[in-house]
């Protein structure tokens, strides 16, 4: 709705419609109106686009206040050090193990049991078991010969 107040109004409504899709009009509506400070029209006018339903007059919102920086997500689950060689072979035999389940929607172990048995947090060792479950050959050559895959070079402590 806040995008059809935008397009009802002369001065705003080129800026919005320049905007290719749908999400980048409301952004830019959202800017006009937050962002900016810009406030709502009163009695904002009816608009209803071409081919759409006529919808009831929009609320008056008053003024947004200004759109922030998303807030962190949380701790990234990385370990601060590098993990040891063993550990990332382990977490190979882990994924090659979850491959040979014949039950594929009961995978054992589960993700939650490597990362308690080797004591890192499931979001971080999930991205290799599923790599060794997905490159079994690669990864069983890995274990084989003990040599870590470049892809994991940087992970790794000797």
């Amino acid at each position: 709705m806040l995008l059809w107040v935008g397009l009802s109004e002369p001065d705003v409504a080129p800026r919005i419609r320049a905007q290719g899709t749908h999400d980048d009009k409301v952004r830019a509506a959202l800017r006009v109106y937050a962002d900016e400070g810009r406030p709502q029209p009163e009695k904002p006018d009816r608009y209803t686009p071409p081919g759409a339903i006529a919808m009831s007059p929009v609320p008056r919102w008053g003024r947004f206040p200004a759109l922030e920086d998303a807030e962190p997500k949380g701790e990234s689950g990385r370990p601060e050090n590098r993990i040891a060689r063993a550990a990332l072979f382990g977490l190979f035999e882990r994924g090659l193990e979850r491959a040979r389940c014949p039950n594929k929607r009961r995978r054992r172990p589960t993700y939650d049991e490597i990362a308690d048995e080797f004591g890192l947090k499931r979001t971080w060792i999930t991205p290799i078991v599923k790599w060794a479950e997905a490159h079994q050959r690669q990864a069983l050559r890995a274990v084989r010969t003990s040599k870590t895959p470049a892809r994991f070079s940087t992970l790794v402590r000797d």
